[in-house]
């Protein structure tokens, strides 16, 4: 009766323990095209002596990537973090399928992430990622022979004491299905994604979240958004103040010649500067001119 009674609190205990592994992939996009993509595994520190693999781990640090520590409420492991200056370097004009790893594993030139249409205003991307859940993936993490920590023990007496070989044995296998791994894909777009296949959004549409755990086997990630070119526009915009400027002086000229054309010349002007003005010389009949009163008729 005992015995029942410690498997029965044992086994709520590792219920409770259950996700105590989350790997988090994160992409998050800027408005001028750069790119970091961060991949975060912790582990529940309700596991004793848990840890990441550490051969998983030096992989990534021999492909000079930047590996830290982190932790969460209740969570320790680590960050692994690969930044890309401009997504248009890993970009292609089809649409190919990429893994998850890959991303942090393939040197940029060779990898081939998004799919870019060129726009004048905007370029549009479109991404075809693969995560796949195999046995490997779950390999990733030393937590089969991890003891149970303060789920297994009462005071000073552990409930393995209570228990024989084979009951552990039960129990290590409970470990081993309780420790499920909570997988997430997230994208953090500059703008509001055009299309995407995630299970949830927040942000107004600017976050895509994948819960990967529920889907065994193969899942694609698939999503569309666009990226503005700002250097266009400030050109289109630096065109059409030139052109209203340009619009205003000439406005400004014809109004001004115009008011010079209309105004009038004093009848008393001199003939003399009437070509220096703009004005037509007139030049006079010797036969049209009348004699006046007092002058002599030659």
């Amino acid at each position: 009766m005992k015995k029942t009674k410690c498997l029965f609190i044992l086994f709520v205990s590792l219920v409770l323990l259950s996700g105590c592994v989350k790997n988090t992939n994160t992409m998050t996009i800027n408005k001028d095209k750069s790119m970091l993509f961060e991949t975060d595994i912790v582990i529940s520190d309700a596991l004793d002596k848990n840890k990441v693999k550490d051969d998983y781990i030096q992989e990534f640090k021999d492909l000079k990537l930047k590996v830290t520590s982190t932790k969460e409420e209740g969570y320790t492991g680590y960050k692994i973090s690969k930044s890309f200056k401009n997504i248009d370097d890993i970009c292609s004009l089809e649409l190919n399928e990429v893994k998850v790893e890959d991303i942090l594993k393939k040197n940029t030139k060779d990898l081939k992430l998004f799919k870019r249409t060129k726009g004048f205003i905007k370029d549009t991307y479109t991404a075809n990622i693969l995560f796949e859940l195999t046995e490997e993936t779950k390999n990733k993490y030393d937590i089969s022979n991890s003891e149970i920590g303060n789920a297994s023990t009462v005071g000073e007496t552990t409930y393995e004491d209570e228990l024989e070989e084979d009951d552990m044995s039960e129990l290590t296998k409970l470990a081993e299905l309780s420790a499920e791994v909570d997988y997430k894909y997230i994208v953090n777009l500059p703008y509001a994604a055009v299309k995407s296949n995630s299970t949830e959004t927040s942000n107004n549409n600017k976050t895509l979240i994948w819960d990967l755990s529920t889907e065994p086997g193969k899942t694609n990630i698939d999503y569309t958004f666009v990226v503005y070119n700002m250097t266009h526009i400030y050109i289109l915009i630096g065109c059409g103040v030139l052109l209203l400027i340009g619009i205003i002086v000439l406005l400004i000229i014809i109004k001004h010649k115009k008011k010079s054309s209309d105004t009038l010349i004093h009848k008393d002007y001199d003939p003399s500067i009437a070509e220096e003005i703009g004005e037509p010389v007139i030049e006079e009949n010797p036969e049209d001119i009348i004699p006046q009163p007092g002058e002599d008729n030659k």
